[in-house]
This record gives structure tokens, C-alpha cells and sequence, in this order.
């Protein structure tokens, strides 16, 4: 009949040695090994004690440690082994475990999700500070932090933190956001009637794209944004250049050309001064606000038109 141990094992499961058993084992060995050293005793017996711990669960390991050390406290007349096998102390099952990673990585997925919020960041810490993780990737695709690497100029071996790279995303598709329609504003006024057009609000394409949607590729986005960087820059070159294109334009004002075309135009009866006068009012006839701001828009747009025909 089995007795309630027995009885209590799970079917298939092989039972675990019992402490007095164990005891009778290493009694037995060390007798057969009584002419080997000391050292080749004692590391017979540990390894005989390892392997009868490996079908002992965990929890049960201090109770059948100090049970054995009760009934078998010396390997040998002369070595105290109560140091070896006291529960307080590790077995040297558990020593080598806790120097086989795969054991402790095995042993950290099976609390994993017993661990809170907090426990789980501090573990990640720790990992991060062992140099076990890259600091923060948080699971980046390769070939997007290869992107951010070239652009950024960083190197193989930095490591991407993931939330500031988040948040260096929003940053700039916020500068993008707000950019945008201001340029296309500032060019639907400049050039009504230029064939550079954009084609979608930045905004919404940016974050389709961000959903994953299969309608917005990568390429798209790319395009968006490619004009919008050539027609920002394009108008600013414009900008610089405008004063000295209308400096030009407006040099038929200066008092030496006007002279020039009064000399010529000159009455007979009529004097050089007046004749001056005379010539830039005609000239000036049109130098109003209106002609000077249309003025100015197309040498803007001429100009910027011309850079960006130089980028296409």
C-alpha cells in the first residue's frame, strides 16, 4: 500500500529521493570510495547530492538539505561538510544554475509576468546597465534606426534611446506641420499661377502613415515633404536675392540716368532741370504701392521657380 507520500505524487512524475535514503546512498559511496583523496570524495559525493537535488523542486530544497545534513553530517571522519549542505548555503546545483545564463534568463521569463510596472523598469535598468540591452531601443526596426543613423550621423554602435527618438519625431512633424501651410500660403500669393503645387495636407498624410495605412507609402510622404523643404528653401534664397534684382530694375530712378534721357528728350527753350523733372514723372507715373509689391512677388517667384527647376 502507498503511503501518503506516495500517494501523493503526481502519475509519471518520478518521486524525489527522501533525505534518510540519500543518506544510506552516500554512506554506501563513501565506503566504495574509501581509498580515493579526500578532494575526489567529497566532489563524488557533491555530485552524487547535485543530482539527486535536480528532482527536488526549488522550494523543497533547504527542507531535504538540512534533513540530509542530520543524518549524513560528514563525507569523510575528518571533513565537516555541515558548510556544504546547510540551507543558508548554496548547493553546487544552484552555483553552477546561477552561472548558466540560459537558466537565469529561462528563470527571469517565468516571473516576468508576476513583476509590476515598476519592477519590470528597474529589471530593464538593470539589464541596460549591464550592457545585456541597448539603452531604450525598445524593439526599433533595424532599418529604420539605420535611417536615423545616416541622417543623424551616428555611429553602428550607438545606441537609439527609443522615447527621446519618439519625441524627437514629434518635434519635427510638428515644425513639418506648422511650416506647411504657411509655405503654401506664402507661395499661393507669390506665384497664383505656378505648376508647383502641393498636393495634400502634410498633417493628415503624416499621420496616416504613422497608422500604417497602405493607402499613404513611404514614398508619398517622402515627396510631401521633399517639396516642401525645395520650396521653403527656394523662397528663402529668393528673399535674399530680391533686393538686388529690384535695385537693378529701379536704377532708371537714379539722377545720372534721368539726366542721360532728359538731355536727350530736352526742348529748346526748355532747361536741363526741367527736363528732368519732366522725365521722372513720366518714369515714375507707375511707381505706386501696388506695382512695386507685384514687382517685387514676381522677381520672388521667378527666382524660386528657378531654383527649384534646378532640383528637379
Amino acid at each position: 500500500m502507498l503511503n501518503e507520500t506516495q500517494a501523493a505524487a503526481p502519475a509519471g512524475r518520478k518521486k524525489p529521493p527522501a533525505a534518510a535514503a540519500m543518506a544510506g546512498r552516500l554512506r554506501l559511496l563513501q565506503a566504495e570510495l574509501a581509498d580515493e583523496s579526500p578532494e575526489a570524495r567529497q566532489q563524488l559525493l557533491a555530485d552524487e547530492i547535485e543530482r539527486a537535488l535536480r528532482a527536488i523542486a526549488p522550494d523543497d530544497r533547504p527542507g531535504f538539505l538540512k534533513n540530509l545534513e542530520a543524518l549524513f553530517p560528514t563525507w569523510d571522519a575528518r571533513v565537516d561538510v555541515s558548510t556544504e549542505v546547510k540551507p543558508s548555503a548554496r548547493s553546487l546545483t544552484d552555483e553552477r544554475e546561477l552561472r548558466d545564463p540560459s537558466f537565469l534568463v529561462s528563470r527571469l521569463v517565468e516571473v516576468a509576468s508576476a513583476l509590476s510596472a515598476e519592477q519590470r523598469r528597474q529589471v530593464i535598468n538593470r539589464l541596460q546597465e549591464g550592457g545585456l540591452t541597448p539603452p531604450n531601443q525598445g524593439g526599433l526596426p533595424s532599418a529604420a534606426t539605420k535611417l536615423v543613423r545616416e541622417q543623424l550621423k551616428l555611429g553602428d554602435e550607438a545606441a537609439i534611446h527609443a522615447a527621446r527618438t519618439m519625441e524627437l519625431t514629434a518635434l519635427l512633424a510638428q515644425m513639418a506641420g506648422l511650416l506647411d501651410p504657411v509655405v503654401r500660403e506664402a507661395w499661393k500669393q507669390i506665384a497664383p499661377r505656378s505648376a508647383v503645387r502641393r498636393s495634400g495636407d502634410l498633417n493628415k498624410i503624416m499621420g496616416k502613415f504613422a497608422l500604417g495605412d497602405e493607402n499613404v507609402p513611404r514614398g508619398q510622404v517622402q515627396q510631401e515633404l521633399e517639396v516642401l523643404r525645395s520650396l521653403t528653401a527656394a523662397l528663402i534664397q529668393a528673399v535674399g536675392s530680391v533686393g538686388k534684382q529690384f535695385a537693378q530694375g529701379f536704377r532708371k530712378y537714379a539722377p545720372t540716368e534721368i539726366e542721360g534721357l532728359a538731355r536727350i528728350e530736352k526742348k529748346f527753350t526748355e532747361s536741363l532741370d526741367a527736363a528732368c523733372w519732366r522725365k521722372f514723372k513720366e518714369l515714375a507715373s507707375d511707381l505706386d504701392e501696388a506695382t512695386i509689391e507685384s514687382t517685387i512677388r514676381q522677381l520672388i517667384a521667378t527666382y524660386a521657380e528657378s531654383c527649384l527647376g534646378h532640383r528637379r
